[in-house]
């Protein structure tokens, strides 16, 4: 790889024209690309929620309400409220919101109950059933039924509210639909409020109650936003209309909204701080406008390639990912800063080339391993984001390996001061650090265990002390018992008669569980929304009903009527009903039962398609799960949910999916350290700092209470994608150093240190943020940070050193897990008499530590040199060099009284031969060919 984009970087830097049309095209074509893709803002698309649960999840936002503004109309301060003078202001400001077509319930609609009465009276063989018809028998086939019925009726004709029934007595003179009817009011859910004026007001009497739904939902909060806005301009004008009036506004919108707010404000403060801090140390830094503005165009284009890339996987994607993954450009600004960084150590660009992109390329493959980890997880918004990371990493380290290089500029004056001073910190060599984190990393392990998950997604919202106070008053308008939950029984099909009929097979199930005692009612719509089959069996039995009935009933009303009074016309209505021709209809003909007291039965899935018909079961709340469990296994289709359970179950595949992440992060991280190392002790080396790190980032947040939540187990994959790219650049530094002998380690750490700092100020700095989903990425950033960059500065140098050096200077031959587990048969030196193959064993073991590449190169020489050569007269031995000296090294230690000469033309090579096979072999001489 490395030699690819030296080739690129060549043919680039030849022919420019080249380079700024493949730059100009591959650009155009990602705008393009990004022109398909639309937005959206909805946090429930971090939940891990899949299936029938997502469908669930809207579902009881919609039965809860999570889609109302709640208008609270009061007065202010500590004044008594005049319920006239609030129903006025109630009126005037429902008035000023009639320009926003929105649906705004603040008075009970007698006229529309009684609509919907007699809708069900006009339609009443659609929803009379088997145990109707039975009743109706019974009272038909008793003596003298119809004239003591119409006594009964004459008598409450009597009473002052006569004549709101005279209509209910015309319809149903017999009292035959009524229960039905009954039956249909009593069933249907309602607020908890009491009535002034037909005005709804809480119970305490002291606020009157606006409830306007939004048309966005509860998660469009840019556009819920400019609603609210609009909504608040009416009620300060009917406050000036009404001094003394206050209005206010609670409910999911209001609350989603205040939450925007907020992390807006917070982000733009903390961004504020951020970008000038950043800029002040990348200038003291660098002290170059060009290269500093050259690292902000890298990310952009990055960026730009995520975008493009991932419009191809999907045609949306969340506005909430895109903040979130903002976090990413703090690993992916590594990539063109340990470019730049490293040009003040090595200036030429070609020469920076080889030395940075087997670590940059490492550390690059590592972390999107890592952040590919979050695709096979539930959550459609960490799927996207695991996606959009890789593709920023992955565009990103494109654009360093082959346009930066033609546009950096490059320093021949290294830098000096603090940045040096930091990088050749050594840490290792003090004794008494590595004591202390040796003890703390003890007592962080122990710590790490009580480190907790909080599952409460209420505790990572943002609620002023306002809103507090509104959501007391929007609980308490709900008519709930808290010994109770509800279970939801929900019957779904493609079409709605699917989803009636499948409703209806239910009803077996559902019956059987009411005979439960942990069941205090089913609250069933199906009497009420029949499918097409049901239909037609209903008007089978009307017809046969009226078959029996019609005329006798006819007979005995018009001579029983008659002796009390009743006009020719008093029952007309009812004759109606008996003489008309029903037939069978679509859903659209019960729109007054679906649009009013069964709309909350009835629901329609735009997302799946799918229509739904739900039946509210009450329960006891210590027996809801069990009796959730018991419907699952019982219902002959569809499903069946209770939010708490639903929580619960959010809560345990958050927590396994914070177990996956770190064990799926770890395998994959080490696997690919293992694979580019090419030996499993550089690999294990590379990777306990992060485990260690890891021990001490829980252990940490366990004694500072810090909890993992749905937002900053994110920074999971980060920190290690963060970590890994450290710690490989301290060890490939070491290696670095040990084979050639230059000073490398220092290099790396000023890039390391200068992009820890950027993340300890791009991200630390929202601990000062009052959102408390951006506080807690703060806070975990702070000490997953300083964890990672400790460790990343002191173990892989103090291992490197121990298994290199021994008493102070480096070993003949280093230590390997082959030389520690069996140590006999690997002696620390070459032992003479032996043979060919087992001096290039000892060789090969003698270059293990040397990088990747060296390793391959040695490998391969010492596989071809099979046979040893014989001293010329002169006592000396030329060998070919271009093998790191690997070859001269074999040939000197079977010849030791012999003069092996190193022919070779590269630098590299000459460096490494004599900072390994000189070193071991004091008869060795370099000369260039």
């Amino acid at each position: 790889m490395k030699r690819l984009i030296l080739i690129l970087y060549d043919t680039f830097h030849a022919h420019r024209g080249l380079m700024f049309t493949v730059l100009a095209v591959v650009t155009v074509v990602l705008g393009v690309l990004i022109h398909r893709i639309s937005y959206k803002e909805d946090i429930t698309d971090f939940l891990p929620l899949s299936g029938n649960d997502q469908e669930a999840m809207r579902m009881y936002q919609g039965l809860s309400g999570a889609n109302r503004i709640i208008a609270i109309v009061g007065a202010k301060g500590a004044k008594s409220p005049d319920a006239d003078r609030l129903c006025d202001a109630a009126d005037a400001f429902v008035t000023s919101i009639d320009g926003e077509k929105l649906k705004a319930t603040y008075t009970i609609d007698l006229d529309k109950m009684s609509d919907v009465a007699a809708f069900v009276y006009r339609n009443i063989p659609y929803f009379l059933t088997d145990a109707d018809y039975h009743r109706m028998d019974s009272l038909l086939r008793t003596h003298d039924y119809v004239g003591s019925q119409l006594n009964n009726d004459m008598e409450m004709l009597m009473f002052p509210s006569g004549s709101m029934l005279s209509d209910n007595i015309g319809r149903d003179p017999l009292n035959l639909f009524t229960p039905v009817v009954e039956r249909l009011s009593n069933g249907a859910q309602s607020l908890n409020y009491e009535l002034y004026n037909g005005h709804i007001f809480t119970p305490d009497m002291k606020n009157a109650v606006v409830i306007i739904e939004s048309p966005y939902g509860s998660s469009e909060t840019d556009r819920n936003g400019q609603l609210i806005e609009r909504l608040t301009d009416c009620s300060g004008k009917v406050e000036k209309q009404f001094p003394g009036v206050s209005i206010r506004f609670t409910g999911g919108p209001v609350i989603a909204v205040d939450n925007a707010g907020q992390i807006k404000s917070d982000t733009i403060l903390s961004v504020s701080i951020a970008i000038v801090l950043i800029l002040v140390l990348l200038a003291v830094a660098f002290r170059n406008v060009r290269n500093i503005g050259l690292i902000a165009v890298t990310i952009i284009w990055g960026w730009v390639f995520a975008l493009g890339c991932l419009s191809i996987v999907h045609s949306t994607i969340s506005l909430i990912v895109l903040g979130v993954s903002s976090i990413i450009i703090g690993i992916a600004v590594n990539y063109p800063l340990h470019l730049v960084a490293h040009l003040n150590h090595t200036p030429d660009m070609r020469q920076a080339l080889r030395e940075i992109v087997e670590p940059l390329l490492v550390g690059n493959i590592t972390t999107i391993g890592a952040f590919l980890c979050l695709v096979p997880l539930k959550s459609v918004a960490l799927r996207d984001l695991g996606l959009f990371a890789a593709f920023l990493l992955i565009g990103t380290i494109l654009f360093v390996f082959a346009f930066l290089p033609h546009f950096v500029r490059v320093s021949a004056e290294p830098r000096t001061g603090w940045l040096t001073r930091l990088g050749n910190v050594q840490l290792e060599n003090k004794r008494w650090i590595v004591v202390v984190t040796a003890v703390l990393t003890l007592i962080f392990g122990v710590l790490s265990l009580n480190t907790k998950f909080d599952s409460d997604i209420s505790h990572i919202n943002y609620l002023t002390k306002e809103q507090k106070s509104n959501l007391s008053y929007l609980s308490s308008l709900l008519r709930s018992n808290p010994k109770e939950k509800t279970v939801y029984a929900v019957a779904d099909g493609r079409s709605a008669d699917e989803a009636l009929a499948a409703n209806e097979k239910m009803q077996t199930a559902l019956a059987g569980i009411s005979r439960d005692k942990a069941v205090t009612g089913v609250h069933s719509p199906a009497q009420f929304l029949p499918s097409k089959a049901e239909q037609h069996r209903r008007l089978a039995m009307w017809n046969s009903f009226v078959d029996r009935y019609g005329k006798t009933i006819r007979d005995n009303l018009e001579s029983a009527g008659a002796s009390l009074g009743f006009g020719s016309g008093s029952f007309s209505d009812f004759y109606a009903i008996l003489s008309k021709k029903y037939t069978v209809e679509n859903i659209a003909h019960f729109a007054p039962l679906t649009d009013g007291p069964l709309r909350q039965n009835y629901y329609y899935d735009k997302s799946s398609g799918t229509y739904n018909i739900i039946t509210p079961v009450t329960v006891r709340a210590d027996r809801a799960g069990d009796v959730a469990a018991h419907l699952d296994k019982s219902l002959p289709c569809g499903y069946s949910f209770e939010i708490g359970a639903l929580n619960k179950g959010i809560a345990n595949s958050l927590s396994d999916n914070f177990n996956y992440i770190g064990w799926a992060c770890g395998l994959i991280v080490f696997f690919f350290l293992w694979l580019s190392f090419g030996n499993i002790e550089l690999a294990a080396l590379s990777f306990l700092p992060m485990a260690v790190s890891w021990l001490w980032i829980l252990g940490l947040m366990s004694l500072f209470g810090i909890q993992f939540n749905i937002i900053n187990i994110i920074l999971a994959t980060f920190i290690f994608g963060q970590g890994d790219d450290y710690t490989i650049f301290i060890t490939e530094g070491c290696q670095y150093e040990y084979a050639y002998g230059r000073k490398m380690l220092a290099s790396y750490k000023n890039s390391i240190v200068i992009s820890a700092i950027i993340m300890f100020i791009g991200m630390g700095v929202l601990v000062i943020a009052r959102h408390p989903a951006l506080r807690s990425l703060g806070e975990v950033t702070v000490v997953g940070m300083f964890s990672v960059v400790l460790m990343a500065y002191l173990l892989p140098p103090f291992i490197f050193k121990w298994i290199t050096r021994k008493n102070g200077s480096l070993r003949r031959r280093p230590l390997t897990v082959r030389s520690l587990l069996m140590p006999r048969r690997y002696p620390d030196s070459c032992e003479a008499g032996r043979t060919h193959d087992y001096y290039a064993r000892y060789v090969m073991d003698c270059y293990y530590y040397c990088g990747a590449d060296i390793v391959r190169t040695v490998k391969t020489a010492l596989r071809n040199h099979t046979a040893t050569a014989v001293p010329s007269p002169n006592g000396t031995i030329t060998v070919d060099g271009e093998s790191y000296g690997a070859v001269a090294l074999v040939e000197a230690l079977m010849h030791p009284k012999a003069t092996v000469i190193a022919r070779t033309l590269d630098a590299d090579d000459a460096d490494v031969c004599r900072n390994v096979a000189c070193r071991i072999a004091g008869n060795i001489r370099i000369e260039s060919k």
